[in-house]
């Protein structure tokens, strides 16, 4: 398109570029004020020798501005309102426009679980309701809302920093199964360590809801412990049918039942056959039972063989060997025989050898009891006979001396609850069912009366715990638990450590040289 050229003029308050092409013409209207309307209107040019004839139209856009309205701060776990507002200052809404909302850059949603609640009215303005304020961000106490505005004119958005300040609410502290809770702040969760040697946590939440303690006690991240022994004959004659239990005792937890036993001899793999005379059974997943009738050497220049029970569990797997020695049918065996004594079935065992027995509760041992009895098989050379030794229960720990243990560990001069253990000390081992305290249980009571003493002097004892220490030291030398202390002795001060701890005591107490009258049974 020859000879034609660009032409400006200003129809009205609109100023008009008008630029010619072979496609045709198009103006260009530029609004004399800013908040004028602007557009462009599209011109078709027929020949050059006609004028050109204006087809087309207007194309308009609206003009707005957004606003929000929040406030600067909110106390955590409380609701929050925050409104979004679009004032047009030219043109209209058209209903298809839309509002975003987005907290530090996430995009939200209504979400009953998450407590959101969003809502737009006629187009041009949305609330965001946060019924419960959650601070999301590990090391910062604000947070930034946004508030984009999609419409004709394109994004618009609109920004408010809110500051989230700590809720002083707190959950009391408090004692539940054993376990003390300390005070935690609403939203939060308190961790304990699991029970005994477990490893891991438990954990109970304060609930930013119901602005308690949650009733349940989360255990997940505590982990099981058991241990493994391996039950029978050392010492068998060849031809004989010899029986191997493997034990698996859970001193903290439970088994899931997933839980398979293997066994091998001499690191050979070992599955039932009767062809083999070999028989395996368990009557749960704590126990298996193998069985190997009419055993036999497996070489001529060895007499012992080695049998290993393994505990295949998700947790982690628990390996146990036991060594037999095998002489030959026509030989006789020096051992101690098999007989029950204290509640216990024990095994024929050789000669220097020790039984293991899980330990048992009884009338004195409530509850939770954790370890083993052991028993030697010892020879006496006087009657040249072996003889079984005492039944010694000084690994055998109940759970309320281990409960007592863990606070007694917790004592100091600072921190001086002795009255409150000596009550309880006291309690526990009086014996009112005529039988004896564990060995363990008795170890841990001169522990914790030798702590007490440790840490009491003269302004810290009254005459109510002189009579509670020595009701304590009575019943631990009542004459059924001799066996007990005969068993401490064989490998540590006994009876005599007690008399010394109770002497200590009374002097902090500042009777060293004065005379006071209690009656005791064995004092």
């Amino acid at each position: 398109m020859t000879g034609y050229s660009s032409s400006y003029y200003e129809p009205g308050s609109y100023s008009v570029e008008a630029n010619f092409d072979q496609r045709g013409t198009t103006l260009t209207l530029f609004p004399s004020t800013p908040k004028q309307v602007y557009g462009r209107y599209i011109c078709a040019i027929t020949t050059p020798a006609q004028k050109f004839n204006m087809i087309g139209f207007l194309q308009q856009k609206a003009a707005y501005q957004v606003f929000m309205t929040a406030s600067n701060n909110v106390t955590e776990y409380d609701s929050l309102i925050l409104q979004c507002h679009v004032n047009y200052t030219l043109g209209n809404a058209t209903g298809t426009e839309q509002f975003l909302w987005y907290r530090d850059d996430q995009l939200l949603s209504t979400n009953q679980s998450q407590y959101i609640n969003i809502t737009q009215t006629d187009g041009i303005s949305s609330q965001l309701i946060i019924s419960i304020v959650i601070n999301t961000a590990l090391n910062a106490n604000q947070t930034t809302f946004k508030c984009t505005y999609d419409g004709d004119d394109g994004y618009k958005s609109q920004f408010q920093v809110v500051d989230i300040l700590p809720n002083p609410v707190q959950c009391p502290s408090q004692t539940l199964n054993g376990y003390h809770w300390p005070a935690t702040r609403v939203g939060h969760t308190a961790y304990l360590l699991c029970e005994e040697e477990s490893l891991g946590n438990i954990s109970r939440k304060c609930d930013y809801r119901t602005m308690a303690w949650d009733p349940t006690v989360s255990m997940n991240n505590c982990k099981p412990v058991y241990q493994l022994a391996i039950y029978g004959p050392k010492i068998i004659n060849e031809m004989k049918d010899l029986q191997l239990q493997c034990v698996i005792v859970y001193t903290f937890g439970n088994a899931t039942g997933s839980e398979s036993f293997g066994w091998q001899r001499d690191g050979q793999s070992i599955q039932a056959d009767q062809q083999k005379n070999i028989t395996i059974s368990g009557m749960d997943e704590m126990q298996s039972i193998m069985t190997v009738r009419h055993i036999k050497s497996k070489t001529l220049d060895s007499r012992k063989t080695i049998f290993t029970c393994t505990y295949l569990s998700s947790l982690g797997n628990k390996i146990g060997n036991h060594v037999v020695t095998l002489y030959p049918s026509n030989e006789p065996l020096r051992t101690c025989h098999n007989e029950s004594m204290d509640g216990y079935s024990w095994p024929e065992t050789v000669i220097g050898e020790v039984a293991h027995k899980p330990c048992k509760e009884s009338a004195t041992a409530i509850g939770f009891v954790q370890g083993h009895v052991r028993r030697v098989c010892r020879f006496i050379e006087l009657s040249n006979e072996a003889k079984w030794d005492i039944v010694s229960t000084v690994n055998c720990v109940t759970s309320r001396f281990l409960s007592l243990q863990n606070e007694v560990s917790k004592l100091s001069p600072e921190n001086n609850n002795a009255t409150s253990v000596l009550i309880k000390l006291q309690g526990i081992t009086t014996n009112s069912k005529n039988q004896s305290l564990f060995g363990g249980d008795i170890l841990i009571a001169n522990s914790a009366l030798q702590k007490i003493t440790e840490i009491s002097d003269e302004l810290s004892i009254d005459l109510s715990n002189i009579i509670d220490f020595l009701g304590i030291v009575s019943n631990l030398l009542e004459l059924i638990n001799k066996n007990s202390w005969s068993a401490i002795q064989q490998n540590r001060p006994g009876s005599i450590n007690l008399s010394k701890i109770l002497e200590s005591y009374f002097r902090r107490a500042g009777f060293g040289n004065d005379t006071i009258t209690a009656i005791s049974n064995n004092i």
